[in-house]
C-alpha cells in the first residue's frame, strides 16, 4: 500500500539560453565600477590630475600632509613610525587607524607616491574605494546592478560636493 502523500516533482528549468555575447557580459559588469571610478576621477580632477594641494582645506595642510610625509619616509627606510614627535609633544603613531602604518591606503600611497602626491593619491582613493564597496555590498544585500550603482554615485557625489566645498543642501535631490 503507497501511503506516500508528496510526490517529488520533475525539476524544469526555467531559465532561457542566453542570447547576450561574452563581450555584452563583460561590459555590462565593468560599466559600474568604471562609472564609479570615471565619476570620482572627474569630481576630484584638481586634486587628481594638477601637482598642488589646494589651501582651502587647512586639515590637509597642517594635519595629513606631515603624518603623511613621516609614514613615507619612516617605512622607506624601512621603520615602523611607532611615535610622532612632530605632533604636539609627541604622541602614538601606529595605532592610529586611519593615518598610521596599518592603514593599507594610507601606508600604501605614502611609499608609493612620497609626500604630496601619495596625499593627493590617497584623497582620490578613499572615495573610489568607498563607492566600490558600497556597489558591492548592496549588490551582495540583493539590490539590482543599476540600483547598487546609482546609490554609490549618489553617496560619492555627496562626498565630494562636501570635499570641493559646496552644499550638500544643493544635491538633496539626487
Amino acid at each position: 500500500m503507497d501511503t506516500e502523500t508528496r510526490h517529488e516533482r520533475a525539476f524544469v528549468s526555467a531559465t532561457q539560453p542566453s542570447t547576450s555575447s561574452p563581450t555584452r557580459t563583460i561590459l555590462s559588469a565593468v560599466a559600474g565600477p568604471a562609472l564609479i571610478i570615471g565619476s570620482v576621477l572627474l569630481a576630484l580632477r584638481g586634486i587628481a590630475f594638477l601637482p598642488h594641494l589646494t589651501d582651502q582645506h587647512p586639515d590637509i595642510l597642517s594635519f595629513w600632509l606631515p603624518r603623511s610625509c613621516m609614514l613615507g619616509r619612516a617605512l622607506s627606510a624601512g621603520h615602523v613610525p611607532l611615535w610622532n614627535p612632530y605632533e604636539m609633544a609627541g604622541t602614538w603613531f601606529a595605532a592610529d587607524p586611519q593615518s598610521g602604518w596599518l592603514s593599507l591606503s594610507t601606508m600604501g600611497t605614502s611609499v608609493a607616491f612620497g609626500c604630496g602626491t601619495g596625499l593627493r593619491a590617497l584623497i582620490v582613493l578613499n572615495p573610489i574605494l568607498a563607492g566600490l564597496g558600497l556597489l558591492w555590498f548592496l549588490r551582495k544585500e540583493g539590490l539590482g546592478r543599476v540600483a547598487g550603482e546609482l546609490v554609490g554615485l549618489r553617496d560619492l557625489l555627496r562626498r565630494t560636493a562636501r570635499l570641493r566645498g559646496r552644499s550638500v543642501a544643493d544635491l538633496r535631490d539626487l
